[in-house]
């Protein structure tokens, strides 16, 4: 059995940023779920996480922060994505995952294996999402600690937006 190198762990990592289609089956498959839960309202602001990409290329091009001067060949989406700062990677994650674990938390008296399982998931996408992209040459620390910042406004702000709308 071969052990995965430390560059192919960061890439697992960051995959499911890079990838549009996947990250859209992720965001359907959890609203969905919620949806078969009765978690109608849930399930719409999960659906809503996405706009922290827009939000994440709005900081970008306000703050225009080059990558790193060795940073990989990027086949861009927008413009603004050439800049660093922050890091998108980071600010989705943070927002998405963190609000999947919020959810875990608010509604889930009797935690099963399952929710347990989705917590733990979801802290490991959080918590190496930034190291990934330092590690794989797309960012710097300044970049990531700024996604983690920018992440976390977002979804206090969004989590905030959420329970003040009952």
């Amino acid at each position: 059995m071969q052990v995965a190198t430390m560059k192919e762990i960061m890439l697992i990592v960051s995959f499911p940023g890079s990838s549009i289609p996947l990250f859209l089956v992720l965001i359907l498959s959890a609203g969905t779920y919620l949806i078969f839960k009765g978690r109608i309202n849930d399930a719409l602001f999960l659906l809503l996480t996405p706009i922290s990409y827009l939000y994440s290329v709005l900081l970008k091009a306000s703050f225009k922060t080059q990558r790193p001067e060795n940073a990989p060949d990027l086949k861009l989406r927008f413009h603004a994505d050439v800049y660093g700062f922050p890091s998108s990677h980071t600010v989705i994650y943070t927002v998405l995952f963190g609000y999947l674990l919020y959810l875990t938390y608010s509604n889930s008296q009797n935690a099963s294996l399952f929710i347990w399982l989705i917590r733990l998931v979801c802290c490991i996408f959080i918590l190496l999402v930034g190291p990934s992209r330092v590690y794989l040459g797309f960012h710097s620390v300044k970049d990531v600690i700024g996604g983690y910042f920018f992440g976390t406004l977002f979804l206090t702000a969004f989590i905030f937006l959420k329970t003040y709308k009952r």
